[in-house]
């Protein structure tokens, strides 16, 4: 039986439901250019009663708990342990620009690192830590830099790897959306170059319902023995 079928045997039917019927309107909104608009519109504004409705909303259904003293989170990673499954844990507010918000993603992301830290199973293993980019560094600016990434303020994602390599918990970058995955892949590439020298401590996201997956693949393979580095790679359908 493998993690996914294991760690889903503690989601009752009825939330599994209402997961999907979220997933498929969210699919929808952003597989449009006007759905992107009004996504982004909403996250820029976050309107009044409308916001904190949809976001309580939204965590109750994707969300294992909102901190790590949440009830609720705490029962996620204990159901996990109980059947062999480690938890990969990701803290973001993501597509933000508000500096507080990034800031605040970045305090939140460090103790998540230091909780898998201190909360190893008897083997040593701790899971991982997701890195979404959009939870520290400005969507926008990705945008607006992404054929010029040196131009990005990229501190705190650096800090969080340094934390990563010092911890020994393994961070795995998420894709993220199409129009700045690109970006996140020549980061976590950088990263991976510069962590990965003797063991796995970075991990990018490769999706494959692109189709440049395999020319991809075959060049961070020649990249990885030319720079001599260990290449971690989480391989996915696409989001």
């Amino acid at each position: 039986m493998n993690h996914t079928v294991k760690a889903y045997r503690f989601i009752n039917t009825n939330d599994l439901k209402k997961r999907k019927f979220m997933y498929t309107i969210f699919n929808k909104l952003s597989g449009r250019k006007f759905g992107h608009k009004i996504i982004e519109k909403f996250m820029d504004y976050r309107p009044p009663f409308i916001y904190p409705w949809f976001q309580a909303t939204m965590l109750n259904i994707f969300s294992g708990g909102t901190s790590l003293q949440d009830p609720k989170f705490i029962k996620t990673v204990l159901n996990g342990k109980s059947v062999g499954v480690q938890p990969l844990l990701n803290y973001s507010d993501e597509y933000t620009t508000n500096i507080y918000d990034l800031n605040e993603n970045f305090v939140e992301m460090c103790k998540m690192i230091n909780f898998l830290d201190n909360n190893r199973s008897s083997n040593g293993k701790c899971g991982g830590a997701i890195l979404r980019a959009t939870g520290l560094v400005s969507w926008k600016e990705m945008k607006q830099f992404k054929y010029n990434i040196e131009q990005l303020d990229i501190e705190r994602i650096e800090n969080i790897c340094n934390l990563g390599v010092e911890k020994n918990v393994p961070i795995v970058w998420d894709a993220e959306t199409i129009d700045i995955e690109d970006v996140i892949h020549k980061l976590s590439i950088n990263q991976m170059i510069k962590h990965n020298r003797k063991h796995f401590n970075m991990y990018a996201t490769i999706q494959c319902y692109r189709k440049d997956t395999i020319p991809r693949l075959e060049y961070l393979i020649q990249l990885s023995r030319s720079e001599k580095f260990k290449l971690g790679i989480k391989l996915v359908r696409g989001a």
